[in-house]
């Protein structure tokens, strides 16, 4: 059962699915009117993340700070993919509640099958002829699935732009100084008269 009292430990957390493949990362989550318990996930899939899709959390469990749900990677990125971004009304709940539960899709519920291969979008512009409008960056996906990708670093360094001489002069300059001083002043004060002496 997920956190209900702490909806925002779900939002980030990473998804996974059967045989704990991971899916993808929980950007919003919906909660039932009713009680607030967590009702939808809204999940970013695909290598770069950019498909949203969206996944029920009736049967989902919390651990170690991920939520895993009993959909495999594959009926979860082919799922329906609403549009817009008001949340989901009840015709779009029931087509994903479709999607999930293994009934036949309708008309209006097949999806275009999201993809982790980089490489796709720009195959299929190759095979058509044509080319992209905007030239991509350049992206690596190593053996691990991480994608690497090259940007511009700006830093800071300090370099040296002149030499300088420094010469020295002694200046004789004119102080006045005001300072106290402290004396010792005795005072004299003759109590008794001694008899003179006889020799």
């Amino acid at each position: 059962m997920l956190p209900s009292a702490n909806i925002q430990s779900i939002v980030g957390a990473t998804l996974y699915g059967t045989d704990e493949e991971k899916i993808g990362r929980i950007s919003q989550v919906f909660v039932d009117a009713t009680d607030g318990h967590p009702t939808w996930a809204e999940v970013h899939v695909g290598a770069l993340g950019r498909h949203t899709t969206y996944v029920p959390l009736h049967e989902a469990t919390w651990e170690h700070d991920d939520v895993y749900v009993p959909y495999d990677k594959d009926l979860v990125k082919n799922a329906p993919r609403p549009d817009g971004d008001k949340g989901l009304d009840t015709e779009q709940e029931q087509e994903l509640t479709r999607h999930y539960s293994g009934e036949p899709p309708t008309a209006t519920d097949a999806p275009p099958a999201v993809t982790d291969d980089l490489e796709t979008d720009r195959d299929r512009e190759v095979d058509h002829g044509t080319a992209p409008d905007r030239a991509a960056p350049t992206q690596e996906l190593d053996d691990d699935r991480v994608l690497w990708e090259e940007r511009l670093v700006v830093s800071k360094e300090k370099v040296p732009v002149a030499k300088v001489h420094l010469e020295t002069t002694t200046v004789t300059e004119q102080h006045q100084v005001t300072a106290d001083v402290q004396k010792e002043r005795v005072a004299v004060d003759q109590r008794d008269t001694l008899p003179p002496t006889q020799d």
